[in-house]
């Protein structure tokens, strides 16, 4: 019973990191955004991550009527703070907006 009780508990440890190192603020630059489809692709360390931008993404920097004109201010290899939320096997940008080398955030 109480080795169960502890394999539940330490599991559950490792899926709260795992769930929450998904939604940290990460660092990178910006490869290539796609006005068409909503998208952004972004180079975080070794990776490159294809996120989708929707009416729920905050973009902090850019104040656009939608989520077209918001992205039309992020340009190709700005440096970058973001927030990546996968949901369905597809990642989705829950945050943008520019590193400010000054401010070291």
């Amino acid at each position: 019973m109480i080795r169960i009780s502890t394999l539940t508990v330490v599991a559950c440890g490792i899926l709260i990191g795992a769930l929450s190192a998904q939604q940290q603020i990460q660092r990178g630059k910006i490869l290539k955004v796609d006005l068409d489809n909503l998208t952004v692709t972004l180079k975080s360390g070794d990776k490159a991550i294809d996120a989708i931008a929707t009416e729920q993404t905050q973009f902090f920097e850019s104040k656009g009527a939608n989520v077209k004109a918001s992205l039309q201010a992020f340009k190709m290899d700005a440096e970058v703070q973001f927030v990546n939320r996968e949901k369905d096997g597809k990642n989705y940008l829950a945050g943008l907006r520019l590193f400010d080398q000054k401010k070291k955030a």
